[in-house]
This record gives C-alpha cells, structure tokens and sequence, in this order.
C-alpha cells in the first residue's frame, strides 16, 4: 500500500516542480526513465537524498503499467494539463484514467515556458524547503547544461491546480 505517490515524467520533474510536496508529504517516487541516461536516475537520487526522501521510496519506471495499482494509493501527485510538454500532458492523462479523483496536480510551465510555473494553489513551504530545493537542483548538472530555460524560470514557488 502506497499512501501518497508521486509520478515524475523525467528525472528533475520532481525536483524542479514537486521539491515541497516531497520534503513534505515523503511520497514514493516514481520517475519515468524517458530514454534517460543512467547519470539522470543517479542526479535524481542524490537530489532527492538532499531532499531526505528515503532510497527505498524512489521507483524508476519505463511504462504506466509499472505504477501501482488503484487500490493501493491514496493520494497521487501528477502534473498538470498545461501544453508545455507532451510527456507532461500524456502522464497528467494516463493519471487521470488510473488513478481519477486521487490526483492532484501539480504546476509545471505552459506551452509558452515564459513565466515561472503558477497554479491555483501556492504549496506552503518554509523557508529550510525553499533553501532544500534550491541547493538540491545543483545535482541535476547533466540538465542545468542543456535545458538551463527551465532551471532559470523556476522561481521558490510551487503550485498546484
């Protein structure tokens, strides 16, 4: 049994958008390897090591079918439909038909990627959870390379929908 689970659609997701939910709430992580290279699975566990989430609570996954099964989670954090990535979107829907009124989604960017992520609902964090996230993005150096817009536009701010 899985009290609250929370699906990444690729290493960093968890951390750029989801860093208070986790300090917070200590979910099982489950992050979508997305032809990943296996330097992002270990970005990701030293993240969430920094983060304090347990080891044993992070699932690296390739398919839908490798999430738990309805009945056996209570709450699910997926992202939200914003059409700013495709996978973002597939993984918000997929969550959607698994897992229907369990979800809550979480902010990640619109299509146009130009504005900090923003949401209905501010995640309350304090001041340690901000300084946590901030200092635990440094190990996701493969990403911070190539993707640096979206690490530039993340504010200390997360939300949900």
């Amino acid at each position: 049994m899985f009290s609250k689970i929370f699906i990444s659609p690729h290493p960093d997701d968890e951390c750029l958008f989801g860093a208070y939910t986790i300090q917070r709430d200590k979910p099982d992580l489950f992050v979508f390897r997305d032809r990943a290279a296996i330097w992002r699975c270990d970005e990701t566990r030293a993240a969430m090591e920094w983060l304090e989430l347990s080891q044993e609570k992070i699932h690296f996954i390739d398919t839908f079918n490798q999430l738990p099964n309805v009945k056996d989670v209570e709450t699910v954090y997926a992202p939200a439909m914003q059409g700013g990535h495709q996978y973002h979107d597939e993984v918000c829907k997929r969550a959607i038909l698994q897992y229907g009124p369990k979800v809550i989604f979480y902010a990640t960017y619109d299509r146009y990627k130009s504005e900090p992520p923003f949401g209905r609902w501010k995640v309350d964090a304090t001041e340690r959870m901000k300084k946590r996230k901030i200092e635990a993005l440094v190990y996701y150096e493969s990403q911070r390379k190539i993707a640096a817009i979206h690490f530039n536009l993340i504010s200390k701010d997360e939300y949900y929908f």
